[in-house]
């Protein structure tokens, strides 16, 4: 069997992309990952034309699937067509932070299309609850969107210190016994948020108190043990979504005790988010060194202001690391506060640093949650879950 996989380049989802076909090869599935430049994001009508120069090549696919932002120009006649919706950038509340062209962009051009592919796809799928409900929300319908969370090979991201690892293997097996609901590969773990997160509501809408994230300060504070400077890792396009413009006050503020490494992502960043003496970019990195970084450093540091789902903390989280990132949007799906790591105020300089420095303060907790994460993505967020889940689909759409 055959996908399709069209997608525009320079991003999380061709990351996920490659990740899913991995996965679904041992189930049968042989997928075809299509790349697009990203400048086709401010014409995106353009891409009808230049989708069908390639079309006759889908002759013999079973499938094609998209992620939602532009998946309506990627249909093809008589093929079915599933959809992924990634994030929820469009949310006004996120929106009212940008600046006015990309607003108008995200509200003329992003959300249309968006309509559009929700409209034309035959199976609707989200990376996270939060991502479900908001894309909800936002076009007022309920939508039939079922949540597959992204999963990670735990036999590639693991931790470099001879961790217990994970008893499954690296074939792909499934229980198809109850395929048509996918119970099995649906996270149950209830998730714990702050009440400042997820817009000041409760999941019934209702508005609660805001207040700011309790940091709670460690059993055992002794020094940690190593020498040199803390090592923070963040991985990812270094973008204002993503907290980059936070990285040079932070690092500021913790000194030349702590050193921040960061990937200059998949689209290039400015040389002003890394100016500062304590802040080394390490450009593009392959899958290979992105491990090694992650498992050279102490904390993950992900100061994102909005996640889809959070494909750089589940990572570090398979790596047995400790994570330091926002109370906002689908990130405590994957993270838990104060046992996985810290989840703080989105934009809150003083409070990642805080959060920072109580890891550093002790190697046993940073070892305890690292272990905690570790188990987490074992029991939940493994590749094989997630193929899993979309061979499920798949034979749904395809019968």
């Amino acid at each position: 069997m055959r996908v399709f996989y069209p997608a525009i380049s320079g991003s999380g989802v061709e990351v996920y992309t490659e990740r899913l076909v991995a996965g679904l090869a041992p189930l049968g599935w042989s997928g075809q990952l299509l790349r697009f430049s990203p400048a086709w994001e401010y014409f995106p009508w353009g891409l009808s034309l230049a989708w069908n120069q390639i079309t006759p090549q889908t002759e013999g696919c079973s499938l094609v699937h998209v992620n939602a932002d532009y998946g309506c120009y990627f249909s093809v006649a008589g093929k079915p067509l599933v959809a992924t919706l990634h994030h929820s950038v469009i949310d006004p509340s996120y929106l009212s932070s940008l600046s006015l062209p990309v607003r108008w962009h995200h509200r003329l051009v992003l959300k249309p299309s968006i309509a559009k592919t929700l409209r034309r796809a035959n199976a609707l799928v989200a990376v996270s609850q939060h991502t479900r409900d908001m894309i909800c929300e936002v076009f007022q319908q309920e939508f039939p969107i079922q949540v597959i969370h992204n999963g990670i090979d735990t036999n590639r991201f693991r931790p470099a210190t001879g961790e217990p690892l994970s008893a499954e293997g690296s074939a792909t097996t499934c229980d198809t016994s109850d395929s048509g609901s996918h119970s099995s590969v649906r996270r149950h773990r209830s998730v714990r948020r702050h009440p400042s997160g997820d817009h000041g509501k409760e999941a019934g809408g209702e508005p609660v108190e805001t207040v700011a994230p309790v940091f709670r300060t460690p059993a055992s504070t002794e020094l940690s043990r190593k020498t040199g400077p803390v090592v923070l890792f963040f991985s990812g396009n270094p973008s204002h979504r993503k907290g980059a413009d936070l990285f040079v006050p932070v690092m500021m503020q913790l000194g030349s005790e702590y050193e921040l490494r960061a990937t200059g992502g998949l689209r290039g960043a400015s040389a002003s988010l890394f100016d500062a003496p304590n802040i080394r970019c390490l450009g593009r990195l392959s899958e290979d060194e992105l491990i090694r970084q992650i498992n050279q450093a102490d904390i993950s540091f992900q100061p994102s202001r909005r996640e889809g789902f959070g494909l750089s903390i589940l990572e570090a989280m398979a790596c047995g690391k400790p994570v330091v990132s926002s109370n906002i949007s689908a990130i405590p799906e994957v993270l838990e506060h104060e046992k996985g790591g810290y989840l703080c105020e989105p934009g809150s300089v003083d409070q990642l640093v805080n959060a920072i420095r109580k890891l550093a303060q002790s190697e046993t907790l940073r070892h305890q949650m690292g272990r905690f994460n570790r188990r987490v993505v074992e029991e939940t967020f493994t590749l094989d879950r997630m193929a899993c889940a979309y061979h499920a689909l798949y034979q749904t759409v395809t019968t």
